[in-house]
């Protein structure tokens, strides 16, 4: 398989075989269900509500509880969440007190949030969909939680994936996992909901949390916000922390915040950062894109009709925002990327595996990815005989990453990815941020040539990818009833402006699509 192929893309277990399951015997303050429906409210706005004092943090937290128990493996039957943390209510309580004293955490207080399970959350086990880290508690969270609860954020457990964020089987589907099951499209039982943070896009999609945490190598942040109609957004790389994570590339890899809005993702990153609230994203936000000049990336929009529609309605609203639009049609990949980028992700997959389950808590017997390749052939849960372990097989054959050629590689990748692509595409055109799709519509479970054809090269998720740059998406509306979204990147460190743009495109853009769960 190569490296373009790589990148594209058991209930009752999931629950009842993690360390920590669904938290039957929590009991904090009672709370009864607000009578609002909190599923469509951003975090911005559930906030100002727990400020306000109509509604305490503990009720929210029950809220979303609820929903979750209600359509996640039942109802709808989502299967998005791997694992409630049983001390959710517990948080909502202490906040609540505090906000009784006139004190706020944060500007995230009360806010639930859910956590990619390749993520460490305090006293809940990190996964990463394998039955072999089932006994895998954190002791403590990972950097980017941390700051999140610091700001008043309520942890209420951890999502589904991709198994291994898509880099055991080649042949295995978005968002399967042996402790999850299969994440369900919201939008749509036959069609995919992407990954590999298939769950932190399906639950927010969802409404089981307003905000949740995702990861990405390439494009699992993009790819699941844009086809679950919500917004993700990618860091520079570098921006967040990789402590306390389950690393596939450390060149590459990035958390990144999902939402329902714009200003909701500000919030996060202001968080997770640190930043000033004075001179944050927040504070960055501007639907005036007057002065701004905006390539529109047409090499990468592909030949799908529905998309192309969607497209060129949303880069007009951007044009109606006040930005200058510069068509560009014509691109060049520098072919470094494609003779090195696989090679670099399989010799750092192994290196970051091996450091990993060296160190998980003694009770886990998988130490090291050949102890892992033992497991999985072992395991009958694990579905190896249905889907393999080709990636994981060709990561422990790869090159080590403490090396002069290594380094060189990766070098090449990201003079490739940068000057020779991102940076060269906004110099020579003279813009601030390129814009393209996201990501094609859902793909159908029961693919066929035809839709393949229409869905092949929207898109260009693995450039920001490989050049570590930042990237968003937000809602441009949808195709065949399956929800669209705009892709907008930029330069290293740039990421306020992406921020901004896609600001911009909400305030003008087309409602979001939500998903109606069936009871």
């Amino acid at each position: 398989m190569n490296w373009t192929t790589l990148m594209a893309g058991c209930a009752a277990l999931a629950l009842a075989g993690c360390a920590v399951s669904r938290p039957e015997a929590v009991s904090p303050p009672a709370a009864a269900r607000p009578a609002a429906d909190l599923s469509g409210m951003t975090a911005a706005a559930l906030a100002q509500e727990i400020r306000q004092g109509r509604i305490t943090a503990v009720e929210a937290t029950q809220y979303y509880l609820d929903r979750i128990a209600a359509h996640d493996r039942s109802g709808a039957q989502l299967q998005s969440v791997i694992a409630l943390d049983p001390t959710a209510l517990e948080q909502a309580a202490r906040l609540d007190a505090l906000a009784a004293q006139g004190r706020f955490a944060g500007a995230l207080h009360g806010i639930p949030v859910l956590v990619k399970d390749t993520i460490d959350v305090e006293g809940v086990a990190t996964t990463a969909g394998s039955l072999a880290l089932t006994g895998n508690v954190a002791a403590e969270d990972a950097r980017i939680v941390a700051r999140l609860r610091a700001e008043g954020a309520v942890i209420l457990g951890k999502t589904n994936l991709s198994e291994w964020s898509n880099f055991r089987a080649g042949g295995m589907p978005a968002g399967w996992s042996a402790v999850g099951g299969q994440t369900q499209n919201p939008f749509s039982a036959d069609h995919s909901p992407c990954g590999s943070s298939s769950g932190s896009a399906v639950a927010v999609a969802a409404g089981f949390a307003p905000l949740s945490l995702g990861a990405e190598t390439s494009a699992s942040l993009i790819c699941p916000g844009a086809v679950n109609g919500i917004v993700a957004f990618k860091p520079t790389v570098g921006f967040l922390p990789q402590d306390g994570m389950v690393l596939v590339s450390s060149s590459q890899d990035t958390a990144g915040p999902m939402a329902q809005s714009v200003a909701d993702i500000a919030l996060a990153m202001d968080a997770m950062t640190g930043d000033d609230p004075e001179d944050g994203f927040v504070a960055a936000l501007n639907a005036d894109l007057t002065g701004l000049r905006i390539g529109v990336f047409r090499w990468a929009e592909g030949g799908h009709p529905g998309v192309s529609a969607a497209f060129d309605s949303a880069v007009g609203l951007l044009e109606t925002a006040g930005a200058t639009l510069v068509e560009i049609d014509h691109f060049e990949p520098d072919p470094a990327m494609w003779q090195h980028g696989e090679i670099i992700l399989m010799s750092e997959l192994a290196a970051n595996l091996d450091t990993y389950l060296a160190g998980t808590p003694e009770t886990v017997e998988v130490r090291s990815l050949a102890d892992l390749l033992a497991f999985n052939a072992s395991e009958p849960r694990e579905e190896t005989a249905r889907f393999g372990q080709t990636i994981l097989e060709r990561a422990a054959e790869a090159p080590g990453v403490d090396t002069t050629e290594h380094r060189d590689r990766v070098a090449a990748v990201r003079t490739a990815a940068r000057e020779h692509g991102i940076d060269r595409l906004l110099e020579e055109h003279g813009v601030d941020v390129l814009v393209m799709p996201a990501a094609p519509p859902a793909a159908p479970l029961q693919r066929d040539p035809e839709t393949q054809a229409l869905r092949r090269n929207v898109g260009a998720t693995w450039l920001p990818a490989m050049a570590g740059y930042p990237m968003i998406t937000v809602p441009m509306g949808a195709t065949d009833g399956l929800p669209l979204g705009l892709g907008i990147l930029a330069g290293g460190g740039d990421d306020s402006v992406v921020i901004r743009v896609g600001y911009a495109l909400e305030q003008l853009g087309p409602e979001p699509l939500r998903p109606v769960l069936e009871e």
